[in-house]
């Protein structure tokens, strides 16, 4: 266990190196007995709630903030040899604001299944911080709930360099295919740290283009002090922000897309949250421990891309190892119930009174003739 936490703290998911094949048996029986407590369907059970969730109209989608677009042969951009020291790590962040109840049965609306999400993670025992969002790109309506608060990112900084990688060099850079793959579809830390040496600039380069192109600003999405790019300050807005950019920018969408919709399980440590709940899905998810505890992230897109998914979780570090993974899986149950976002039931049109155009009919009187009784004769006295 103590050779597992080592490996957390130095990345990112699990090498899938010859060196790390103890550490996969070790976690391959923490998922035997995961696999037995994650199966069906999520408890929804509770009182009615009065969702106290998030709901904005965002504006339309500009197209990115041109960059200078480099040869896709030209040479590797090397990131400066000397790392910062690490500093101290911050202070435990407060508690995030209570949860609504959890409806009666499962969310029938966008901003119920978001409520339900939220409550599903702060149950308790589970985690201690989580953030939710759900945008409709059809209609441009945001649902949320602490969508404000910040998270180590852990891989899902991956997609920030694909992004920065696929605008700025017009595609996949020449020479980087495997890495670029592998980096996304198998969250490959091996492959990330070489492409951020030799091609992005390293990892404060990658989340300055990433503010400045997409214009996603510093409270959304922002360095962590140390650089390291594990912990990469992210929310559930600016992950919002940074799939609305990138599915909108034509040098990036058509390959990260693909690439998060074949995401697999390389490392062992499975295919958590979004994938354990949506239909369909194209994903980017982040595990890391435990500095700060233990931060399980499941991003990206779910019903064919109508929309853009967020869960963000911080507890315990014991969740790493344990059944953090079933708890974020239950949040995604919540928010997808039937592996969809619900929709509401569409309001019954009124069934108009016809009107004719004819004059009323009237009908004629109907006369009775009089009816006489016959006289009354009485005999004669005799």
């Amino acid at each position: 266990m103590a050779r597992v936490r080592s490996l957390a703290r130095l990345g990112i998911g699990l090498r899938t190196a010859a060196g790390a094949a103890g550490v996969v048996s070790i976690l391959t029986a923490v998922l035997i007995g995961l696999s037995a407590s994650s199966g069906g369907t999520a408890n929804v059970s509770g009182v009615h709630p009065s969702p106290d969730i998030d709901v904005e109209t965002l504006p339309p989608e500009p197209s990115p903030s041109p960059t200078p677009t480099l040869s896709a042969t030209s040479g590797p951009t090397h990131a400066p040899a000397d790392e910062p020291p690490a500093p101290a790590p911050p202070p435990k962040a407060p508690p995030a604001p209570p949860a609504p109840p959890l409806s009666e049965g499962p969310a029938t609306t966008p901003a119920q299944a978001v409520a339900n999400a939220y409550a599903e993670g702060l149950r308790s025992g589970r985690f201690d911080k989580v953030g939710v969002a759900l945008f409709d790109r059809q209609t441009g309506t945001l649902y949320a709930k602490n969508q404000d608060a910040k998270f180590h990112s852990a891989s899902v900084f991956k997609v920030f360099v694909a992004a920065k990688l696929l605008h700025t060099k017009s595609g996949v850079p020449t020479g980087t295919s495997s890495d670029m793959w592998k980096m996304i579809t198998c969250s490959d830390n091996d492959a990330t740290n070489r492409l951020l040496r030799d091609w992005a600039g390293g990892t404060v380069a990658v989340v300055n283009w990433v503010q400045d192109t997409y214009g996603i600003p510093a409270t959304q999405i922002a360095l962590d002090p140390s650089d390291k790019w594990g912990w990469t300050q992210i929310s559930a807005r600016g992950m919002v922000s940074f799939y609305r950019k990138a599915y909108s920018d034509s040098l990036v969408k058509p390959w990260l897309y693909n690439a998060m919709a074949h995401a697999k399980n390389c490392s062992g440590y499975g295919l958590f949250g979004l994938p354990a709940a949506a239909a369909s899905w194209a994903v980017k998810l982040g595990w890391t421990c435990c500095t700060g505890g233990a931060w399980l992230n499941s991003t990206g897109y779910v019903d064919s891309a109508r929309y853009i998914a967020i869960l963000l979780t911080n507890g315990d570090s014991e969740l790493y190892y344990g059944s953090g993974r079933s708890y974020i899986n239950a949040m995604a149950r919540a928010l997808l119930p039937g592996g969809h976002v619900p929709q509401p039931a569409p309001t019954p049109t009124p069934t108009p009174t016809p009107t004719s155009s004819e004059p009323p009919t009237t009908e004629p009187p109907t006369t009775e003739p009089p009816t006489t009784e016959p006289p009354t004769t009485e005999p004669p006295n005799p």
